[in-house]
């Protein structure tokens, strides 16, 4: 599976995280920082199965949220989510 984004006025979608089945017997939460380019009002996010697979993902908890870190002006643009596949 695949986590894309895409910027409002492109048709092409980027790839900025990927997922193997055998990793996710059991949930786990990923954090994925959002690329610089992402970072717009109008980006749109999937994530996306590769090919034909008799596996079966599960999304739940998805938050896309800005941190600030303390005694710092930099802001991590961040994607929460947990991910199972069975």
């Amino acid at each position: 599976m695949v986590l894309e984004y895409s910027v409002v006025g492109e048709t092409n979608w980027t790839v900025f995280g990927t997922y193997v089945t055998w990793d996710y017997a059991l949930w786990r939460q990923r954090v994925v920082e959002i690329p610089p380019e992402a970072q717009t009002a109008g980006t749109q996010f999937r994530w996306r199965q590769l090919g034909f697979s008799l596996g079966n993902w599960a999304l739940d908890d998805v938050v896309i949220t800005i941190e600030t870190r303390r005694r710092s002006s930099h802001a991590n643009r961040l994607i929460r989510s947990r991910l199972l596949a069975a």
